[in-house]
């Protein structure tokens, strides 16, 4: 270990402490004045495989108020953002959970996270279907309740999308520091944009290219996004696939702090490996289809995940942050593409989903109708002035 590394690890420990501290200055505190009730549980969105139906979720002592508007203001978004960061949870409370006629009790961790798994029922269905998993929690006079959704992917399904969520399906302004910041904390769902054409290209992945007689349900193949996101802004980012219509699936984000493994956020892309691999367990006979972007290190994980379970992904598609510069960023990706093609293995890097459909389509992956769609949609989203110029003008 060099000494910047015992620097930055000593550091992180030491930080670790004083926030522990902090947390149980703040939980006696809470105890004494009353504040530790339970105000909502954050319900996250669960998914079954052929054995169990998993759920996560989150209980607070406070939450966000209401949804998005697109008249809010950027001192009530300002506001939102940070109720979101700066959230109380409650730990070691009892979740009461409830599926299919089978109930469980678990108890939340010292960051009010709980997690828990039920025996799956096994009803066949050939679309992908959406079943209920009840939540509720008590303390004192204060009860909190709500359902998660559970995502149970059908017979019909040929394969896995996983997908990022910054700079691949949402614009961040990744490449202006000023515009990044005003998305982050002054904006909200209903007032940050989709990249262009999106919403068609995840619709095509979602139905693929199966005959309309063999469509049934919501859908055919499961979405789950992966993000080194923070579980805090999960509601923003459920709000945004809904309104922008892009079709939902489980959300996997990352608890960030202090603690001896992790300094704000996490480093590296361990989360997204971890998450992807237990999908590609979950469901061994699915192969999958990555989405990422140049801005991280996606390129580099997904074809470590491919190369570590061969003949599971089907293609790699990165998205370019900086579209028009030859960037390093760029090479980094050049040069993982080649590593990529000796394992067999395809990846596509480029600004426009209109590229990633027709690539798709090539293979098999998504009708070549479907590329008409995405070319529209691309097409109307490019016509409307651009968020940047709007942001900054």
């Amino acid at each position: 270990m060099t000494w910047k590394e015992e620097i930055t690890d000593l550091m992180t420990k030491a930080t670790s402490r004083v926030e522990d501290v902090i947390d149980v200055m703040w939980r006696k505190t809470s105890e004494r004045l009353g504040w530790d009730k339970p105000e909502v549980i954050v319900a996250f969105m669960g998914y079954a495989d052929h054995e169990q139906v998993r759920v996560r979720g989150r209980v607070l002592a406070n939450a966000p108020h209401g949804g998005p508007q697109e008249d809010d203001t950027w001192w009530t978004n300002l506001a939102e953002t940070y109720r979101r960061i700066a959230s109380r949870e409650i730990p070691d409370i009892e979740v009461e959970l409830a599926y299919g006629g089978m109930t469980q009790t678990v108890r939340t961790d010292e960051e009010g996270y709980y997690f828990a798994t039920f025996p799956r029922r096994h009803e066949r269905t050939r679309g992908l279907r959406w079943r209920g998993v009840h939540a509720r929690t008590k303390r004192g006079e204060n009860e909190a309740e709500s359902s998660h959704r559970v995502l149970f992917p059908g017979d019909a399904a040929r394969y896995l999308v996983v997908s990022d969520l910054d700079d691949t399906v949402i614009e961040t302004g990744i490449t202006s520091l000023l515009l990044m910041a005003r998305l982050t904390f002054l904006s909200n769902a209903r007032t940050r944009s989709a990249l262009p054409g999106v919403q068609a290209l995840y619709e095509a992945f979602r139905w693929d290219a199966a005959p309309k007689a063999e469509r049934p349900g919501a859908g055919i193949n499961p979405i789950f996004y992966v993000s080194n996101g923070p579980w805090n802004l999960y509601d923003l980012l459920r709000d945004f696939l809904e309104v922008n219509r892009i079709p939902e699936g489980p959300i996997f984000l990352q608890d960030w702090g202090f603690d001896d493994d992790k300094l704000v956020k996490p480093p590296g892309n361990r989360h997204k490996i971890e998450r992807i691999t237990q999908l590609l367990r979950s469901y061994p006979d699915l192969p999958t289809v990555l989405l990422g972007d140049s801005g991280e290190h996606d390129a580099s994980t997904y074809v470590e995940i491919a190369r570590k379970h061969p003949g599971r992904v089907r293609a790699i598609y990165i998205r370019d942050v900086d579209p028009g510069l030859l960037s390093q960023k760029d090479e980094v990706v050049e040069e993982v593409a080649k590593e990529a093609e000796k394992i067999g293995v395809p990846l596509l890097s480029g600004e426009s989903s209109v590229r990633f459909a027709e690539h798709a389509a090539s293979i098999g992956l998504i009708p070549e109708g479907a590329v008409e769609s995405v070319k529209r949609e691309a097409g109307r989203d490019l016509s409307r002035a651009s968020l940047g110029s709007e942001t900054i003008g």
